[in-house]
């Protein structure tokens, strides 16, 4: 019994320390999830092709089925690397332009 009301105590206090916490910390936008700003890299389309693998002057299923193989290998979500997922995402858009 004693333990019981102890641990119930000890929840009902650390979440009010954590309401307390999340109240003062900044405001960020929807998406950015408390991860610093990084300058963005705009690539020149043959970096952009180097990236991907691909020709300059691919067409669109090309640098489509580039970026979807790459982005699978890479993906954050499984365990890939943000910075290689940003890079291929660039890559796509630019030589979509």
């Amino acid at each position: 019994m004693f333990l019981k009301l102890l641990l119930t105590v000890a929840t009902i206090l650390a979440v009010l320390v954590w309401v307390r916490l999340a109240t003062q910390l900044p405001r960020r936008g929807p998406g950015e999830r408390g991860k610093p700003r990084r300058k963005s890299t705009t690539l020149s389309r043959e970096q952009a092709a180097e990236v991907l693998g691909v020709p300059p002057d691919a067409d669109r299923k090309t640098v489509l089925d580039a970026h979807r193989r790459l982005i699978r290998a890479n993906h954050p979500d499984r365990g890939g690397s943000d910075f290689l997922a940003r890079q291929i995402n660039s890559a796509r858009d630019k030589l979509l332009e």
